[in-house]
């Protein structure tokens, strides 16, 4: 494969995927992406900048907001263009107003007051200036001398708190890195600075968390010329670069990030810086193609293409997946509503329906009729729970409806022991708190003292009226409770049994029609 066809190659799976990402695809079927990541101050910018000419914001206290995602493409005309994808957790009016950005750049150099103001606009309040944020940064560079390429940059992985980083927002670029790493179609691009040692550089867990094998992850050493990590930490990430503790399959690759103690060297003097470098002894015994920027592009590339080749044929499955869920809902659906006649026909089909299927549900004999109700233990069958309801319920008043329980009475339903096993652990068993028992000789007493309560003018063995009628009512007293309580289980079941219904007729795919009808039923 010469060099044109392999860009060609590369750039038409490149915009195929980038096609898919523009439609919203991303948010239903992960895609291959590669993502940038690393600490902060691990030197990433300086390796993007490098990577793509675009000059991101860097230094000590500057600290990336929102993930970045640039798109290069091979093309023979020059275009620049800035827009943004904003978070699906952002209100649909902020999408829209987001949506609308665009940029055209002339040059690059514009970059860092386009960023300025993109910031601005995704944190209009200004309540939290150094606030991270979800929504995408989208840079479009297109050129004849630009190489296929199309990667996120995220923002740094925040180790301890400074001045205007808040605790919030350390947690939220871990939880931000996080949501990219895991999905397991994209390529990591571990970021460490040769100045730190590796151990205490975050993304190195992660990177391991999420990609166990090792399998789609490159480390990318930064820094590595500098004076600290030559003299203090040279042999350790020369360990490193070996790959022999970590594994990574993709490998490791050096970089040299910016000449020391040069201001603004340009990118020509940063190459040069670079291979001389790498010339050195110490990097004899490593092939040329692990070391340095030109080959961290070459190999980034075919890593990438290979990953996209791999990736497709599990995309095309899970698109094929959600498409047939979306014409089995689309189905769902029914005929078209667009005029009173057909949203006329529509509601009517649904009344016959719900009519035919809820008179089923009252006649036991129906039942039999419908394979709707063919779920012996389901809700469906109404008339069949609403008894069973109206046996416990009848348990329930022989077992706690009389407020006293007079014990020893030959006359004692022999049902009550097992009833009240019954319903030990049922929804009337809170009411055994409330049953008083009482001997025979307690009852006698109860009874006397509510006979002299009530006397008038009768005479010593008269029968005084109403004295039944009061040791009635006081024996009932949790009648009416207990007949409420049943009246709201039967109410609460027949509710179930609405929406259970409702759903049935209308399907899942109709939530807005069977709210409405709920609504407007229940």
């Amino acid at each position: 494969m010469n060099e044109l066809s392999s860009h060609e190659d590369i750039q038409h799976i490149l915009d195929v995927l980038d096609q898919f990402r523009k439609e919203g695809i991303d948010e239903h079927v992960p895609l291959p992406q590669p993502v940038v990541s690393g600490d902060t101050s691990s030197g990433k910018s300086s390796v993007l900048q490098r990577l793509t000419d675009i000059p991101f914001p860097s230094g000590e206290n500057v600290v990336t907001r929102f993930p970045t995602l640039i798109s290069m493409r091979r093309e023979d005309y020059d275009d620049k263009r800035i827009s943004i994808e904003s978070a699906s957790t952002r209100a649909g009016g902020d999408r829209m107003r987001l949506k609308r950005y665009r940029r055209d750049l002339t040059s690059l150099d514009d970059y860092g007051s386009i960023y300025d103001e993109v910031a601005s606009m995704l944190s209009p309040d200004h309540e939290s200036p150094t606030g991270l944020m979800r929504d995408v940064l989208r840079v479009d560079i297109s050129g004849p001398k630009c190489s296929p390429l199309c990667l996120i940059d995220l923002p740094g992985l925040i180790q301890t708190r400074r001045r205007n980083i808040t605790e919030q927002d350390k947690q939220m670029s871990h939880d931000l890195v996080e949501e990219y790493l895991k999905n397991p179609s994209s390529i990591i691009l571990c970021v460490v600075s040769a100045t730190n040692d590796y151990v205490n550089q975050d993304i190195s867990d992660k990177a391991r968390k999420y990609d166990p094998e090792g399998v789609r992850t490159m480390g990318i050493i930064t820094k590595v010329d500098a004076v600290q990590a030559v003299q203090q930490k040279g042999k350790a990430w020369m360990d490193l670069l070996q790959n022999t503790e970590n594994g990574f399959k993709l490998g490791w690759c050096p970089v040299v990030n910016n000449i020391e103690d040069v201001e603004d060297a340009s990118a020509e003097e940063i190459d040069d810086a670079e291979r001389e470098f790498i010339d050195q002894e110490r990097f004899a015994h490593l092939h040329k193609s692990c070391l340095g920027l030109d080959a961290l592009r070459t190999r980034l590339n075919l890593a990438v293409h290979d990953n996209n080749i791999k990736a497709l044929p599990s995309i095309r499955q899970q698109l094929q997946i959600k498409l047939s869920s979306a014409q089995d809902g689309l189905k769902n659906l029914g005929e078209g509503r667009s005029d009173n006649t057909s949203m006329r026909a529509f509601l009517v089909n649904l009344s016959t329906r719900f009519h035919q299927k809820a008179s089923n549900a009252l006649v036991s004999y129906s039942i039999g009729q419908d394979a709707w109700f063919d779920e012996v233990t389901d809700i469906r069958r109404l008339r069949t729970k609403v008894a069973e309801l109206n046996d416990h319920f009848t348990d329930a008043m022989l077992v706690y409806g009389a407020g006293r329980r007079i014990d020893k009475l030959t006359n004692v339903d022999p049902g009550w022991s097992e009833a009240t096993e019954v319903h030990r652990n049922n929804t009337y068993s809170h009411w055994a708190r409330d049953i008083q028992l009482v001997r025979r000789g307690q009852a006698l007493t109860w009874v006397q003292s509510e006979i002299e309560s009530m006397r008038g003018s009768e005479l010593p063995g008269e029968p005084i009226p109403g004295i039944e009628t009061c040791l009635h009512r006081q024996l009932i007293v949790k009648w009416e409770e207990l007949a409420d309580e049943h009246l709201k289980t039967v109410s609460k079941m027949c509710d179930t049994f609405l929406q259970h219904l409702l759903r049935d007729i209308t399907g899942t795919s109709n939530k807005d029609v069977f709210n409405g009808l709920y609504a407007h039923v229940k």
